[in-house]
């Protein structure tokens, strides 16, 4: 398709037309560029000043020469209105930027209106401007003086159309011309209005869909042209409307499928027990979730919306705490998670667990906070229930430890009390050395039945008071391998067998029933080799009377990195002569 010069000035136009009028006054004042033709239709004063005043100061503040050309106004009231915004007229008409201009000295010299003339009139102006250094002229003029009937005063339509074709496209010049609505006919103003491509109105600068290109104005097929604007105007004006329902309707959408996410992130909020909300710490707005307001049994109605209204539904007991827990993680720049308690109405108390992080502006003030509330008063009752739980698992297993290491003291009467005694000793020994409390519970329960497997040796060797034979021995060294085999066929942990099996092996591998060395020995069964010897020779048997904790201790002491580990047997030197640990 080929665009003719027409079409091109067109489009430029409404180009520049959209870009001023897609903003506020002031900055479409600012926008305004040489070869711009506006034209001011006002209705009041207060109009008049809206768009003159800004026009005339934007230019002289940006180093613009300005001509100015008076006939409803005076040349005073002119001056008085750019000095009440700060304007030094004296200054700026001295030096040549400022021009005020009857209209006898431009539009009607001679006594008569000539286009031509005015027109040769303002290229003069603009010419002498650029010489002076000013990069543009900018001109604004009362056209009050065409209702006085001056010669002429017909071709004012011709000379608003030849100055669009002869001079703004040529000349660096913007310009407003001025109409008074109420003075001047209906038919001149609708003219006047086709020859502008841009009009000040009220506090806006409007793209003009109805201006006629200056070619089309002064041609004979005038009214031919006007109605194709008409009928391209209809057109326009229906593919905006069809536009502004097409997105209207997307907006619809958009909203409903806002509204939609937000029903599914309630719910979803709900179904967790988890809500959100906001802080605003300029003005101190609180805003909180559905679920929230569900959780804290609180009407939204019924709530001010603060950070202080906040704590007051905290527990008393909890509020130092919360305060300080926000206030610190908003000091120190860091997020904060924490456990608290509510306090209801009706005395109940829910506990919640809350997270926040705060964010901050670029000279790092912090501007707000989110954060999360989620309801843990079930699953706290949960937990406690399943500790209430565990802890009777835990009486009813020990309960039923005694009563087979009861049943094992049954079978050797002579060693009553011993895995008792090697459990209180081994359990210091572990406590002292450091282990997890889950270790030395490992240690206390493999203590604790480490002989069982005694059960499975006659009694009358193992209340034998003489010395064993080899066989008689080595039926007794079985017993490790026993206890191990019951125990591994309960659901106790794999440590507590392994500890039970090892407790007779020795550092230099002397020990059975396999054999095993050092460290391949497992910690909680060097442990119990020290403790069970020590209670050993500490006590009566059937073969020997009672050697005492001296001889015990010298024991360990002699062979530790030989037999006994070196760690375990120092720990069980201090807690005997150091902290005065004592057998019982």
């Amino acid at each position: 398709m080929t665009v003719t010069t027409t079409e091109q000035e067109e489009s430029t136009i409404e180009q520049r037309a959209r870009a001023v009028s897609s903003v506020g006054i002031s900055d479409a004042i600012k926008n305004l560029k040489p070869h711009d033709h506006l034209c001011l239709i006002y209705e009041s004063r207060r109009e008049w000043h809206n768009i003159i005043v800004p026009f005339l100061i934007d230019g002289l503040n940006d180093g613009e020469k300005c001509i100015y050309i008076v006939d409803a106004h005076t040349a005073d009231q002119v001056r008085s209105y750019l000095k009440n915004e700060g304007i030094d007229t004296t200054s700026v008409e001295k030096s040549g930027q400022l021009v005020i201009l009857h209209e006898t000295e431009s539009y009607t010299r001679e006594g008569s209106f000539d286009p031509d003339r005015m027109i040769r009139l303002l290229i003069s102006e603009t010419k002498k401007a650029l010489k002076e250094g000013y990069r543009v002229l900018r001109a604004s003029g009362e056209m009050s003086w065409a209702l006085r009937g001056h010669p002429g005063s017909e071709k004012l339509i011709e000379y608003e159309a030849k100055l669009n074709r002869d001079f703004f496209p040529n000349y660096p010049c913007l310009a407003i011309c001025q109409y008074d609505r109420s003075k001047f006919d209906s038919g001149l103003i609708k003219s006047i209005i086709m020859t502008h491509p841009l009009i000040a109105r009220k506090k806006q600068i409007l793209f003009n869909h109805y201006y006629i290109p200056p070619e089309d104005m002064l041609s004979r097929n005038f009214n031919g042209r006007e109605i194709d604007i008409w009928l391209e105007n209809l057109e326009k004006e229906h593919t905006y409307l069809r536009m502004l329902y097409e997105n209207e309707q997307k907006q619809r959408d958009v909203e409903e499928a806002l509204r939609k996410r937000e029903l599914q992130l309630n719910e979803a909020q709900h179904l967790a027990h988890i809500g959100s909300w906001e802080l605003d710490l300029i003005s101190n707005h609180l805003t909180w979730s559905d679920e929230i307001y569900r959780i804290f049994e609180i009407s939204p109605k019924a709530f001010e919306a603060s950070y202080e209204a906040f704590l007051q539904a905290v527990h008393p007991d909890d509020r130092t705490m919360v305060d300080k827990a926000y206030t610190d993680s908003v000091k120190n720049k860091t997020p904060y998670e924490i456990d608290h308690r509510l306090l209801m109405r009706d005395g109940r108390i829910k506990f919640v667990h809350e997270q926040c992080e705060t964010f901050y502006n670029g000279k790092g003030d912090p501007v707000r906070s989110i954060g999360t509330v989620q309801d843990i008063t079930e699953q706290n009752k949960r937990e406690e229930q399943m500790e209430q739980s565990y802890m009777q698992l835990k009486k009813a297993l020990n309960g039923t430890i005694s009563a087979v290491a009861a049943m094992t003291e049954l079978r050797d009467p002579y060693t009553a009390g011993h895995e008792k005694r090697v459990t209180q000793l081994a359990c210091a020994i572990a406590a002292e050395m450091g282990l997890k409390e889950d270790e030395i519970e490992a240690i206390m329960i493999a203590c604790s039945l480490h002989d069982i497997g005694k059960i499975s040796i006659p009694s009358e060797i193992l209340s034998k008071p003489t010395k064993l034979t080899d066989l008689e021995y080595e039926i007794i060294k079985d017993h490790s391998r026993v206890s191990h085999d019951i125990i591994s066929k309960s659901q106790l942990p794999d440590p507590i067998s392994a500890i039970v099996l090892q407790h007779h092996e020795r550092m230099d591998g002397s020990g059975y029933p396999a054999g095993t060395r050092g460290k391949k020995i497992c910690l909680g069964a060097r442990i119990l080799a020290v403790a069970d010897v020590v209670e050993a020779m500490s006590s009566h048997r059937p073969y020997r009377p009672a050697l005492g904790i001296a001889k015990a201790l010298e024991e360990i002491q002699k062979n530790k990195d030989v037999l006994y580990d070196p760690t375990v047997v120092d720990v069980c030197l201090l807690l005997f002569r150091k902290k005065h640990f004592t057998l019982s």
